[in-house]
């Protein structure tokens, strides 16, 4: 009788315990996940974060290069433009996103920041995608031509680059629209 008792109570805790470690294992990675997600998206705007879009950009260039195939950087400044909430840059990272195929990809890269990634995008297709993207813009958030400097960086993967590489000359080039016109496009064939 007592024998039976200790096996079923053995049996029964270590059961109970299996439970118990599962559901904190579960849990666990439930909050993992959670964090994942907050790496990949910004908070405040749904866009990319940096670090998912470095990773995301990382990938296309190596698939650019190794297939020939053209891919396009867009990077917006939003400048100095007036700020209405918190709301303002969600609605700027939305409205891009309205504006692009579901392939392509928007991050927000610093706090008035955003790059837009145009995959299978070959000239002069970017500077369509950026003159809808500039109407969108100003209208949607009242931004004016001065408030709103774009750098357009075309890779045809045919000479070796880096992303890296590409971003730099993308926001080096951001300057020169700053300076300029408001737009300026480089390309890496």
């Amino acid at each position: 009788g007592d024998a039976w008792a200790l096996v079923a109570w053995d049996i029964l805790s270590t059961v109970a315990l299996f439970l118990f470690v599962a559901h904190l294992v579960a849990r666990h990675r439930g909050f993992v996940d959670g964090l994942r997600a907050l790496a990949r998206v910004d908070s405040e705007t749904g866009a990319l974060s940096r670090r998912e879009f470095d990773r995301l950009f990382e990938a296309e260039v190596r698939r650019s290069k190794r297939y020939r195939r053209p891919l396009a950087l867009l990077v917006f400044d939003l400048g100095e433009a007036k700020v209405e909430g918190r709301g303002h840059f969600a609605a700027a990272a939305r409205a891009m996103q309205s504006q692009v195929r579901e392939c392509d990809s928007v991050a927000r890269l610093a706090p008035r920041r955003f790059a837009v990634l145009l995959v299978e995008c070959k000239a002069p297709e970017p500077l369509l995608v950026v003159e809808r993207l500039r109407g969108t813009l100003a209208a949607n958030l009242s931004l004016r031509q001065q408030d709103l400097a774009i750098a357009v960086a075309t890779y045809g993967g045919s000479l070796p680059a880096s992303s890296a590489s590409l971003m730099a000359l993308a926001e080096n080039h951001l300057n020169l629209a700053r300076s300029g016109s408001g737009l300026a496009e480089t390309r890496v064939d």
